[in-house]
């Protein structure tokens, strides 16, 4: 086989490949979180306080991310307390912080104590996190307040694939060929 049928043959199985690549569609990548497995950060207090990591009077339940996450999706389970005073109302808050420090809210929702929440949020544009926060106001420390008693957290974000090739290849292909065939190297 000539050189020029091999080169052609190459930059054929490239361009193909690099296509195929590169139609693949984006992934859903999700990370599964619960109270129950002590994830959230508040759990040594909530031990000290009840004996539970799920509950102790919290006005957050916290979650810190292995990595930083582009967050599309949240599904989550939540109940509010305090359990033996139901009927408190107040708001629930999602939040996501990229340090733990300066927070952002995704939703809030109206919530009563003594009842479990289960909720998915659909987020318009993707957001960067490495925390994710439940947040109940008014806060333990108020007149009527409300805890964060259970929670557990589904958070989901799209892995876009790549190809093999960047798109700026595309317009170099056929340069090349038509080079390679006028001098029929």
């Amino acid at each position: 086989m000539s050189t020029c049928k091999i080169l052609i043959f190459l930059l054929l199985c490239l361009t193909l490949l690099s296509a195929t690549a590169m139609a693949a569609p984006s992934e859903e990548k999700c990370l599964s979180l619960s109270c129950v497995g002590e994830d959230h950060l508040e759990a040594e207090e909530a031990k000290r306080r009840a004996g539970n990591p799920c509950w102790g009077f919290l006005a957050t339940h916290t979650y810190r991310l292995p990595y930083r996450m582009k967050i599309s999706k949240i599904s989550a389970k939540v109940t509010i307390g305090p359990l033996d005073a139901p009927g408190r109302e107040g708001r629930l808050f999602v939040e996501v912080s990229l340090d733990g420090e300066q927070w952002k809210i995704v939703k809030s929702f109206h919530v009563k104590s003594g009842e479990e929440y289960e909720f998915e949020i659909e987020l318009d544009k993707p957001r960067d996190a490495e925390y994710i926060r439940f947040r109940v106001n008014p806060p333990p420390y108020a007149g009527e307040w409300l805890s964060v008693d259970f929670s557990s957290v589904t958070i989901c974000e799209f892995v876009e694939r790549r190809g093999m090739c960047s798109v700026a290849l595309f317009p170099t292909v056929p340069i090349v060929l038509a080079v390679l065939l006028k001098f029929r190297i």
